[in-house]
């Protein structure tokens, strides 16, 4: 895919490649309108807030529903009513509603998101499922006590400072 990518790329003259990365450019930094979408999450089906680019291209244009390995080993082998969950990293909140749904109103999540901007999706989606079992706590957690520095987007990359 990509040598043909590279050798449509190749005809074009540098104008038209000049235009076409200003087009993009542009079509990118258009303003995003967040949406409702329905999911479907091996067997868990909600809406979901989806808050800004990054959240359309992971739970709307690249998801991977209804099945979804992962969440399916997890409900199989390692989840029941009642359990209490610690997700580290919340992101938008897709995995917390599918857990608090496996929980049950007898468990509890305890969804962990140290980005102020992914936490307000989080709470969004809690609500607009109306979940009454989860915590979302705006914390980051590691293996050490510490500071780093997190990058202030969605999907956030992680430096450790000292």
């Amino acid at each position: 895919m990509t040598n043909i990518f590279n050798m449509a790329k190749s005809m074009l003259s540098k104008s038209v490649r000049e235009n076409l990365k200003r087009v993009c450019y542009l079509r990118r930094d258009r303003p995003f309108k967040p949406y409702i979408k329905k999911k479907n999450v091996e067997g868990v089906i909600f809406d979901f807030w989806i808050g800004d680019r990054v959240g359309r291209d992971w739970y709307d244009l690249q998801c991977t529903d209804p099945f979804w390995n992962e969440m399916r080993f997890i409900k199989e082998h390692l989840i029941r009513k009642g359990d209490v969950v610690l997700e580290c990293g919340g992101h938008h909140g897709c995995t917390t509603v599918v857990l608090s749904k496996w929980v049950g109103l007898e468990g509890k999540v305890v969804t962990l998101e140290p980005l102020s901007a992914n936490c307000s999706i989080i709470a969004k989606n809690i609500q607009l499922n109306g979940l009454q079992n989860v915590v979302l706590e705006r914390k980051a957690v590691g293996a050490e006590h510490g500071k780093i520095t997190i990058s202030n987007t969605s999907n956030a990359e992680v430096i450790l400072s000292g």
